[in-house]
């Protein structure tokens, strides 16, 4: 948006930085090192918090360095209500995908793959004795009844313990 509107491209990396800064717990970059124009922003948005920018609480000093740059082509108001709500459309999607990829299942796909995974895991840990124990309480049913993030981590940890069992056996 920045570009299209023919905003300082600088207020962009600004707000790009604070919001990975947020993001990925990390530091976010000194104005009189990166952005020294842009010094009494940064300090007012580093006042009211930068994780702020999240919840739609901007410091209105964005918005005052566009309307005054600009010269009346730009709202900066209007310019950064528009962005905040593609910062929540972006959370919301990506948490959106996140809870569908944790909890959600497409049977017709996931379930035939995994229950083949599952059943032939449990057909290798009842071949070996040693390796009974890991799926005498549990059977394929309840297994696959679980959240699909559940299921996974089942195969994984069950598929890395015969790895390590088969490993240890040959040596």
């Amino acid at each position: 948006m920045h570009v299209k509107q023919n905003v300082d491209i600088t207020l962009y990396y600004l707000l790009q930085a604070g919001l990975h800064g947020i993001r990925t717990n990390q530091k976010i970059p000194d104005a009189h090192d990166n952005f020294t124009e842009l010094a009494e922003l940064h300090l007012r948005q580093s006042r009211l918090g930068w994780e702020q920018l999240y919840y739609g609480r901007i410091s209105v000093t964005w918005a005052h360095y566009i309307d005054e740059t600009s010269q009346g082509h730009t709202n900066g108001t209007i310019f950064y209500s528009q962005i905040i709500r593609r910062i929540w459309q972006y959370t919301m999607e990506a948490w959106t995908s996140r809870n569908h990829d944790l909890h959600q299942r497409n049977p017709d796909l996931d379930q035939p793959a995994l229950a083949a995974q599952v059943n032939n895991l449990i057909h290798i840990a009842n071949q070996d004795p040693t390796l009974q124990h890991m799926t005498r309480s549990d059977t394929p049913e309840n297994i696959l009844n679980r959240p699909i993030a559940q299921v996974q981590q089942w195969i994984e940890t069950v598929t890395l313990h015969i790895r390590n069992h088969l490993a240890a056996a040959q040596q």
